[in-house]
């Protein structure tokens, strides 16, 4: 995993925490 998929994974969790 490099920059990309952190970038990806946290991009995900803010996604989630906001719809949520």
């Amino acid at each position: 995993m490099g920059i990309t998929g952190m970038i990806y994974v946290v991009t995900m969790v803010f996604l989630l925490i906001v719809l949520i």
